[in-house]
């Protein structure tokens, strides 16, 4: 059985950030190459939810939270078995390593 996958709007932000970050720096090409990669990953979650490991630092709250990288992020989601869904909650970029038990700590 596929898990339906559905976004926060915090993830969807994130995923915006990082396109128009890379159009600024670089190129679209390489931004939408870049974002299209995140999303080819993150459909691999309707079909193996449970491939990520389990978040630490975020082991205190009711969803069990798991993570995976893909290049340089962190995609962080929780899976909800009862409704077959998987929702996206974070996109964090691994080389801001400061900022990241900051930004999970709000989740």
């Amino acid at each position: 059985m596929d898990y339906k996958i559905i976004w926060s709007d915090f993830a969807v932000q994130q995923l915006e950030v990082i396109f128009e970050y890379y159009t600024q720096k670089v190129s679209s090409e390489i931004a939408q190459k870049i974002v299209l990669q995140i999303l080819e990953q993150i459909k691999i979650l309707g079909r193996n939810p449970f491939i990520g490991k389990k978040e630490e630092l975020l082991s205190k709250r009711k969803e069990v939270y798991r993570c995976f990288i893909v290049s340089n992020y962190k995609i962080i989601y929780f899976v909800d078995k009862r409704n077959t869904y998987v929702k996206i909650a974070d996109i964090i970029d691994t080389r801001q390593i400061l900022s990241i038990k900051c930004r999970l700590m709000k989740l």
